[in-house]
């Protein structure tokens, strides 16, 4: 009797429950020899029924364990392959993270030393316009002045 069952991630899995009994029906069905034949019959000796096996079964059995074999290392191997192809490309990926990252700490250090120099000459500069504040000043009583004059040398 076989159960069908849909797991958790879609695939189906099959449990058959009487696999041996399944195997046996087989290779009596498959047999050259009935398994209805009792060599105690003679006898009067009553036996449980028994096959015969073909002679060609083993030889055939090794050539498929042989074939299954043969390709379970094949597969193997491929994946053996496939596997250091993997992680050499996750060992390259990672390489090329740290050296982003590293470029980036570099840049973002070149950037603030930019800004505190810029910050610097931001302040030297202030520094240097507050003597401007003066000058302004200064230029402002002197136009005054000019003023005052001119208004007084129209009056004469």
């Amino acid at each position: 009797m076989t159960n069908k069952d849909l797991s958790s991630d879609g695939q189906n899995t099959f449990v058959v429950s009487d696999l041996e009994q399944r195997i046996r029906e087989s290779a009596l069905l498959n047999s050259s020899v009935s398994c209805d034949e009792d060599p105690l019959k003679d006898t009067g000796v009553s036996s449980p029924p028994f096959c015969i096996m073909d002679q060609h079964i083993l030889p055939c059995l090794e050539d498929y364990a042989r074939s299954i074999s043969a390709n379970l290392d094949v597969l193997l191997r491929d994946l053996r392959g496939s596997l250091r192809g993997m992680a050499d490309l996750t060992v390259e990926a990672i390489q090329c993270y740290a050296d982003s990252i590293s470029s980036s700490c570099d840049a973002v250090d070149a950037v603030i030393k930019n800004t505190y120099a810029m910050l610097a000459k931001a302040e030297e500069l202030s520094d240097a316009m507050r003597g401007i504040e003066q000058l302004a000043q200064r230029i402002k009583e002197i136009r005054r002045t000019i003023d005052v004059m001119e208004s007084q040398s129209n009056n004469r």
